[in-house]
């Protein structure tokens, strides 16, 4: 919400940048959190990766691999009061319902 009460779009094609997700597949984003700073924090479900929107309105990509594999489809995350960050990343994002990305 932006300070006066009203709804806004903080980042078109949020969840998945390509063109051919088909009609009703969940690729868009999730877990939305704001870290210590104040910076919206989200679950790029489609992209499987976990980006961070600055104060300047640049993307910031925050984690897209671990242990050197691409994540499936980051789905929720949380911040620890210390800093860490936790999030999970269950195997059911596709561009097609019926196919799933090939990960490194």
């Amino acid at each position: 919400m932006a300070p006066g009460g009203q709804a806004s779009v903080f980042r078109e094609r949020a969840g998945y940048s390509g063109n051919d997700a088909p009609a009703g597949a969940l690729v868009g984003p999730n877990g939305i959190t704001l870290d210590k700073q104040g910076r919206l924090v989200w679950c790029e479900h489609g992209n499987g990766r976990i980006s961070r929107l600055e104060k300047n309105g640049a993307l910031t990509v925050v984690a897209d691999k671990f242990e050197g594999k691409r994540l499936n489809s980051p789905n929720d995350l949380v911040y620890k009061s210390d800093g860490a960050l936790y999030f999970t990343d269950p195997p059911m994002a596709s561009p097609s319902r019926t196919t799933t990305r090939r990960r490194s």
